[in-house]
């Protein structure tokens, strides 16, 4: 069969995944971080205000502000309303949870993230724009709490997601964001092929 699907047209291509290993303490998964950011992780516990929305926490109102500051940050809706929905409901389900950190009552970071009983994934990702080019370090401390909020939980890994080095200045700048958390790196072998 894997040689029959390689006479169809396909596609190889070598991808660079981030994990945070989750089995270790709190403490190292600190002092892993990118020595960089850990001012900036703890600027966050000082500054931003954090609500964790999860099944035991499921503030519809508090994810649709995360909705609205994604679609701020973007310029435009990525994603259509059954994406965003599907969110909710795995949040409700507890498969998802939302990190929101706020400055006062004002909702200006955010991060989901979608999990099983063993693994974390870093899904989807909004700050305010003004805030982050006033050089305010909004996204480290809402991603350090998800990565520390999936420990909890009983996750054993966090992936941050695939960190090719890309040519797109945006794409390549939240990779390089992402590769100050990680405790691994490991190169998976994506194959698509054309039926």
């Amino acid at each position: 069969l894997f040689c029959a699907l390689f006479s169809c047209p396909h596609s190889i291509k070598l991808e660079h995944q981030g994990l945070i290993d989750l089995t270790i303490s709190e403490d190292l998964i600190y002092k892993n971080l990118r020595k960089s950011y850990r001012p900036f992780v703890n600027w966050g516990r000082k500054e931003l205000l954090l609500n964790i929305i999860d099944k035991n926490n499921p503030d519809g109102r508090m994810f649709n502000n995360f909705r609205n500051l994604h679609v701020m940050a973007s310029g435009r809706q990525t994603r259509n309303d059954a994406t965003w929905q599907a969110q909710l409901d795995m949040i409700e389900a507890g498969y998802g949870f939302l990190i929101a950190s706020s400055i006062g009552n004002e909702l200006v970071s955010g991060c989901f993230i979608m999990y099983d009983e063993d693994t974390a994934f870093y899904a989807v990702a909004a700050s305010d724009r003004n805030r982050m080019e006033a050089n305010i370090p909004l996204n480290h401390f809402s991603l350090y709490s998800a990565i520390i909020e999936a420990k909890r939980k009983g996750c054993r890994l966090f992936k941050v997601g695939d960190l090719n080095d890309i040519n797109d200045t945006k794409m390549a700048n939240i990779a390089r964001f992402k590769r100050g958390f990680i405790t691994n790196l490991v190169t998976e072998e994506i194959i698509t092929v054309q039926l």
